[in-house]
């Protein structure tokens, strides 16, 4: 399911990646000084060279398979042991950079997205941030998060979006929507995409009376939905992203054969 948060002014830096449009940045394979220069080309010889390359990108990713292969890929048994007790479940989302979670109950059900590369990130500008660091960004310490609950009885379902700000640890409610039917909520088609987009999103929290913020806060950590929790996603999107490089070094390896 493609990944959607509320595109709100205040923090449309935050906004710009949806469920739609998870993109990661690549790095250049040609540095622009290498670039610059074309040498001529050789037609007799272009078939050799390219098949020399070739085999040697196949045997670099058969190498950087074998690393791998060295280290434990496993689940952590501390993230396991948590989501067992938090009551959500890790579902399935391969192939994509897209975290998702789901959580049962009598009356509701939970959806919960994120954003695997968003929280490989983060973890790297923590483990590389001093607090004198004045050159990061209040924005890599969040993690965007996108709830919907599902209503059982009447199929009715409301969005949250959510800010984990990781350097002080606090959930922050964004925008609330709420939707007649869960499908319109669920839903990946682009047509529900555009939907959501121009739905009303409810008003800046900041502007709702201070006893309903609360409230809405005490309702958030009701369903579970804590910083405990957006702290292990966290580490849960550095194992989903460790998962499919390794996925995608074997889809390399095989078309390289």
């Amino acid at each position: 399911m493609s990944f959607r948060l509320t595109n709100r002014t205040a923090i449309a830096a935050l906004k710009s990646i949806t469920r739609s449009s998870i993109v990661r940045t690549a790095t250049p394979l040609v540095h622009r000084s290498a670039a610059s220069t074309i040498a001529p080309r050789l037609f007799s010889t272009s078939s050799i060279v390219s098949n020399d390359a070739k085999k040697q990108f196949h045997e670099s990713v058969i190498a950087e398979i074998e690393h791998e292969a060295g280290n434990d890929n496993s689940l952590p048994e501390a993230l396991e042991s948590f989501f067992d007790r938090s009551g959500f479940k890790l579902a399935e989302t391969t192939g994509q950079s897209l975290g998702k979670l789901i959580k049962e109950t009598e009356t509701e059900t939970l959806h919960l997205y994120f954003d695997v590369n968003q929280a490989v990130n983060i973890r790297a500008v923590e483990e590389n941030f001093e607090e004198d660091d004045l050159t990061k960004q209040p924005d890599e310490f969040f993690l965007n998060v996108n709830l919907v609950v599902a209503k059982k009885a009447d199929n009715s379902a409301v969005s949250f979006d959510l800010i984990y700000r990781t350097y002080d640890a606090a959930v922050v409610v964004e925008g609330v929507t709420h939707y007649a039917n869960a499908t319109e909520a669920l839903s990946e088609s682009a047509e529900d995409e555009q939907k959501r987009e121009i739905a009303y999103h409810g008003p800046a929290i900041s502007n709702l009376d201070e006893k309903l913020v609360l409230s809405l806060d005490n309702y958030m950590e009701s369903l579970g939905v804590t910083d405990e929790l957006l702290h292990h996603i966290i580490n849960y999107g550095i194992y989903k992203e460790n998962e499919e490089y390794l996925r995608w070094l074997s889809n390399l390896e095989k078309f390289l054969k």
